[in-house]
């Protein structure tokens, strides 16, 4: 007792000496919080609301719900038994945009690429300045099926083009439909405004992007650079104009700067004997594979923030509503787990954080009372940049821990490509029409977690942005790929717009 009393002042004084420490040094993160916080300015542009145009909104929907009803459907059928959709599509563009198709003499020319089936196009307007690198946009023409057990389910038919006082519906209203007959009639508005581009124009068309592009846009791009020519711009579908973005009550118009690699993967389980379903066996191939589903669901890749989420967050972050949500964004080296349950709670948060891998298949067995010897899942990967497929095989690997589920990497793999800079002067550009047009949103950058034909053009120009600027809400979200896909009247329209400011911004304002 007594030798610990001796202590005791000892033990006081560093006690209090160590709490001065703690104290001095929760200011001091105070401080640095406050700072960086400050130091977080907003990356918005203040530019003049771009003018009305005069379009007759009426005749833009009927167009596009005429392009709606062509079910223009790619399937994995090489045969390409629904051709003559393709074909009966483009004479329906010849027919409804005359002024983008009147001869030898036009100012944009459709150009066929590659064999009978291989139907996408290119448009070329040429500018005044050929010294100056053109501009591309890309959009595709081709839709993805519907089930047929779910087509009951949408409130009308999925080819019939309907379309009422607030939607145009059916499949290819969102992707990419719209984008298509949008971008022809902004350059029909502009032709018949006199409007003369500076730089040249390109506008890619795809028939097989649903396919990845691969007899379309790649065939293009690879006909592009051997003709030696430079792009300024990309420009092709993607993000959207998002309601409910966590953390602020005002919309968000996402500009793709990057998106997702892509890979399918083929998982399969066999057992040496089959037998009869009465006399079960502790494990079967479908058992062995649902577990190894089962340990995949449950652990899943980690999210990050360095995939592009990083630079969505510096445009959005600024502009959130809460003080303490500013400064946790602000303060990323500290609140990243914070930061990342934030997003995380929307799927499109979530995927946009990580590599995401989902079984889309799964089969096995013949009848219901014999064992199957094998089973089969197919498991669709979208890569964040960042990741590699080979760094995703060991993972998949690793987690299934299991040597008698074989993994086989399906052909079309893709990594995932560079991202390109928010930072440059064709995204400000870009950012500067988004807001002219649509001032009301915040404008960021964010990496698609589709996939786009964009992938093919990666080595003939750096600044590739995918933006369909169109208002959805997280759950209308579901809409692109699913049942009951429609497009607002008033979307529509602004799309038209969009791609007339954006033509006029970027290409030159020259008149004749």
């Amino acid at each position: 007792m007594r030798t610990g009393s001796r202590h005791l002042p000892r033990l006081r004084t560093i006690c209090k000496h160590g709490a001065i420490g703690l104290s001095i040094a929760g200011v001091g993160l105070i401080i640095c919080f406050t700072i960086n916080a400050n130091r977080f300015k907003s990356r918005q542009v203040r530019v003049p609301t771009a003018p009305q145009v005069d379009l007759n909104a009426s005749e833009l929907t009927e167009r596009l719900s005429g392009a709606i009803k062509i079910a223009t459907v790619s399937t994995q059928n090489s045969a390409r038994a629904d051709l003559p959709k393709f074909v009966e599509f483009q004479s329906y563009l010849r027919a409804v945009f005359p002024d983008v198709h009147l001869g030898p003499l036009n100012v944009l020319t459709g150009t066929e690429f590659g064999d009978p089936r291989n139907l996408s196009l290119l448009y070329h307007w040429p500018g005044s300045d050929p010294a100056l690198p053109a501009m591309l946009a890309l959009a595709h023409y081709d839709v993805v099926p519907v089930e047929p057990e779910t087509v009951k389910l949408w409130t009308h038919p999925p080819f019939a083009g309907h379309s009422d006082d607030e939607f145009v519906w059916g499949r290819g209203a969102l992707d990419s439909k719209d984008s298509v007959c949008a971008w022809m009639e902004a350059a029909t508005y502009l032709r018949r405004e006199g409007f003369h581009p500076e730089r040249s124009i390109y506008l890619a068309l795809g028939h097989d992007e649903e396919l990845g592009g691969l007899n379309g846009n790649k065939r293009i791009a690879q006909w592009m650079h051997a003709q030696g020519i430079r792009l300024h711009l990309i420009i092709d579908e993607g993000g959207c104009i998002l309601n409910g973005f966590p953390g602020v009550s005002r919309p968000v118009a996402l500009i793709g700067i990057g998106e997702k690699g892509y890979a399918s993967l083929e998982l399969s389980a066999r057992i040496a004997m089959g037998g009869h379903s009465s006399m079960p066996p502790n494990e079967t191939a479908i058992g062995i594979l649902a577990a190894g589903l089962q340990r995949l669901q449950t652990n899943p890749l980690p999210t990050r923030l360095d995939g592009g989420a990083n630079a969505m967050l510096d445009f959005v972050g600024p502009e959130m509503d809460s003080l303490l949500s500013r400064l946790a964004v602000a303060n990323r080296w500290c609140f990243s787990p914070v930061v990342k349950r934030l997003l995380e709670a929307t799927p499109s948060g979530n995927a946009a954080l990580r590599t995401t891998v989902v079984p889309t298949m799964i089969r096995g067995g013949i009848k219901e009372n014999v064992l199957p010897t094998s089973a089969l899942a197919t498991l669709n990967i979208r890569l964040l940049p960042g990741d590699t497929i080979e760094s995703l095989l060991a993972q998949i690997n690793s987690t299934l821990n299991d040597p008698r589920i074989d993994v086989r990497l399906l052909p079309n793999a893709r990594e995932a490509p560079p991202i390109s800079d928010p930072l440059a002067e064709s995204f400000q550009e870009l950012q500067r029409t988004v807001t002219s047009v649509y001032p009301e949103v915040i404008v960021a950058p964010f990496v698609l977690v589709g996939g786009t034909d964009s992938i093919h053009y990666v080595d003939l120009c750096p600044d590739i942005y995918r933006i369909t600027p169109v208002r959805l809400n997280q759950s209308e979200l579901t809409r692109i790929h699913g049942i009951d896909e429609r497009i607002a009247r008033r979307d529509y329209i602004d799309l038209v717009r969009f791609y007339i400011e954006l033509m006029k911004n970027i290409a030159g304002p020259s008149k004749s």
